[in-house]
C-alpha cells in the first residue's frame, strides 16, 4: 500500500516535505514518526537487542488498548505521520497485534511493523495488509543464514524472515529488509551483495547503524567510524532503494542528512515512558502523566536533541554518549532527563525547572 492510498497520512507527509525543503534539507523541530513497543516479551534471543528483551523481557507490563488510542490521537494532531509497531515480537499474538493497528487509527498514518519474521505466514501478511499495515521491516543480518540463525539464536530463522518479506510483498506492503550496519560488516562485500539481493526483489533495504544500546550497550567497537560512513554514503548513491532516517529522502543528489531524528522519532515504552529514540533510553515524559505535545516540547528544548546533528546521537556521537548514558541504562530502567541534563544543556530552561527555582 503506498501512502497516497491515505489522504489524510498523505497529506501530513506533504507538510514535512515542504518544511523540510523551506528549512535547506534539514528535519528541524518537524516531527515524522512515534515508535511503540507495545511489549517486550520476544521469541528470539538476539544478541544486539536494543530493547534487552532476552533479559527484560517483562511480561506482564503492556500498554493499554485506550492509551494507545489516546496517544494515536494526540500524535496525529501534532503531525506525527507515521508509526512503527514494535516487541519484543508483537506477532506472538496476532490478534492483538491486529486490535494495536486498529486502535491506532491507521487510516492517519504510514503504519510500520517491525518483526523477526517467524510468525509472518501468507495468511498472517495478508491480515496485517487488510487491517492498514502498510510496511514490514523484517530484521535480518544479511545473506548467510548460518550467520544470521546463530545471532538470532534460533534455527531456521533466516528461511523465516526471507520467507516473511516474500509474504509482506505479495500481500501489498513495503516489503523492508532492516539490516544493522556497523563497523563489522561496513566495509563487507556481504553488505553489498544484500543490497543486490534486495534491489532484485524490488524491497527496500533500511539501513540502522549499529547502536550500543541495550544488549550491546557496551559495545562501542560496533560503531561505524568516518571510512565506514564513507562506505554508507557510496551504498546511497550506487542503490535507489536504500532507507535511512538521517537522509534527506527528498534530495535527489542522494547527499544531504535530515539531521538526527532525536524528538523527531519518538519511541514509547510498555510502561508509557517516552523517549527521544529508540536507542537512547533517557526519559523525557510519561504518556500516563502528561499530554504527548508537552512532552514534545520538553524534548526539543534540550539544545541536544533541539539542534542540528549530522552525527546519530545513539550511533555517532560518542562525545554525548559518554557524557549521557551509563551502563545498566534500558527500557525499564531508563535515565531521567530532568536529572542528567544542567540548566546549560537546554535551549530555554523547562518550566518545572523554572518553578523549583522561585
Amino acid at each position: 500500500m503506498s501512502l497516497y492510498d491515505k489522504p489524510v497520512a498523505a497529506e501530513k507527509f506533504r507538510r514535512f516535505y515542504k518544511a523540510v525543503k523551506a528549512n535547506n534539507g534539514h528535519m528541524g523541530q518537524n516531527v515524522r514518526a512515534v515508535h511503540l513497543n507495545y511489549n517486550n516479551v520476544c521469541n528470539f534471543k538476539c544478541d544486539f537487542c536494543y530493547t534487552n528483551a532476552p533479559n527484560q523481557p517483562n511480561a506482564r507490563i503492556k500498554l493499554d488498548i485506550d492509551a494507545i488510542a489516546s496517544v494515536a490521537d494526540q500524535a496525529h494532531e501534532l503531525g506525527y505521520y507515521e508509526f512503527d509497531l514494535q516487541g519484543g515480537e508483537l506477532l506472538i499474538n496476532v490478534d492483538k497485534t491486529l486490535e494495536l493497528i486498529h486502535a491506532l487509527g491507521p487510516e492517519r498514518f504510514f503504519v510500520i511493523m517491525t518483526t523477526n519474521g517467524w510468525f509472518v505466514t501468507e495468511e498472517v501478511a495478508n491480515k496485517l495488509a487488510r487491517a492498514g499495515m502498510d510496511r514490514l521491516s523484517v530484521s535480518i543480518t544479511g545473506l548467510d543464514g548460518e550467520q544470521h540463525d546463530t545471532f538470532m539464536k534460533k534455527k531456521g530463522a533466516h528461511e523465516r524472515a526471507l520467507n516473511a518479506l516474500k509474504f509482506a510483498k505479495q500481500a501489498g506492503m513495503l516489503a523492508v529488509p532492516t539490516i544493522a550496519v556497523g563497523h563489522y560488516n561496513a566495509q563487507s562485500k556481504e553488505l553489498e551483495e544484500f543490497c543486490d539481493f534486495s534491489a532484485e526483489r524490488g524491497y527496500l533495504t533500511h539501513f540502522n547503524l549499529a547502536m550500543p544500546s541495550g544488549c550491546w550497550k557496551d559495545n562501542a567497537d560496533i560503531m561505524i567510524d568516518a571510512d565506514d560512513r564513507a562506505r554508507i554514503d557510496e551504498l546511497r548513491k550506487k542503490y535507489d532503494n536504500i532507507i535511512y532516517n538521517m537522509w534527506n529522502p527528498f534530495d535527489r543528489n542522494k547527499e544531504e542528512l535530515l539531521g538526527c531524528n532525536t524528538v523527531n522519532r519518538l519511541y514509547i515504552t510498555p510502561k508509557g515512558d517516552v523517549f527521544p529514540c529508540p536507542f537512547l533510553h533517557i526519559k523525557i515524559g510519561n504518556i500516563h502523566e502528561q499530554r504527548l505535545r508537552d512532552i514534545v516540547d520538553y524534548g526539543f528544548s534540550i539544545k541536544y536533541f533541539n539542534e542540528y546533528n549530522s552525527k546519530c546521537l545513539a550511533g555517532e556521537d560518542t562525545d554525548f554518549l559518554d557524557r549521557f548514558t551509563r551502563t545498566g541504562m534500558s527500557i525499564f530502567q531508563p535515565l531521567d532527563a530532568h536529572e542528567i541534563f544542567a540548566e546549560e544543556d537546554y535551549i530555554s530552561a523547562p518550566i518545572d525547572k523554572l518553578i523549583a527555582q522561585l
